[in-house]
């Protein structure tokens, strides 16, 4: 008769068991459909994708203007250069209405160009995150939303650097900041991680 075959598992059945645990669970990281609301008629989903990816449209016009001087430092005391306001529709101050013109917003990426800036930091991160899952050092949701909220930290930290291009004058006087998308935090704010099966 046959000797009984011996089998010597050294770690296979909990790579199994780690890999089972991982299968139908995700993370996402960005800003989600209940990200909040946003100032005006936009959502802090929408004004994301504008920025992410840029948009060009063609305004219809019909926005009251004024122009609001500077003081001059000439010997006469004379009102030197300024800026152009708009002004809501009704507004006494208005000395013109805009004509219909295109606008455009230039591409900002602070999702995309921050992954592919740190990608093979994110690879390293989630090869460490599978050993601690398989040395039953972290739950399965524990290792992917590590990940995710480095990576979240890591979109943050390049909107705080600032995002090429450059803000035009007129909006860096406005905002009283030259970094754009942070104005009010709101959208960097309204970025989370959720992790689901």
């Amino acid at each position: 008769m046959a000797k009984a075959v011996k089998v010597k598992d050294r770690g296979w059945l909990r790579i199994k068991v780690a890999l089972r645990a991982l299968d139908g669970l995700q993370a996402t990281i960005g800003l989600h459909p209940d990200a909040g609301p946003h100032e005006g008629d936009i959502t802090n989903v929408g004004l994301g994708v504008v920025h992410e990816f840029g948009v060009q449209f063609m305004h219809p016009g019909g926005t009251p203007y004024t122009f609001r001087f500077s003081p001059g430092s000439s010997r006469s005391g004379a009102m030197i250069g300024g800026s152009l306001v708009f002004l809501r529709k009704g507004d006494p101050d208005a000395i013109g209405i805009t004509k219909p013109h295109l606008i455009q917003i230039p591409e900002r990426s602070f999702m995309r160009s921050s992954w592919d800036k740190n990608v093979k930091g994110y690879d390293r991160l989630m090869r460490r995150m599978a050993g601690a899952l398989i040395d039953g050092d972290k739950r399965p949701s524990q290792a992917i939303g590590l990940v995710a909220e480095k990576v979240l930290a890591d979109v943050r930290r390049t909107m705080n650097r600032g995002i090429p291009p450059p803000l035009k004058p007129a909006t860096i006087r406005r905002k009283r900041s030259s970094k754009p998308l942070i104005h009010t935090a709101q959208l960097k704010q309204a970025l989370t991680v959720k992790v689901f099966k």
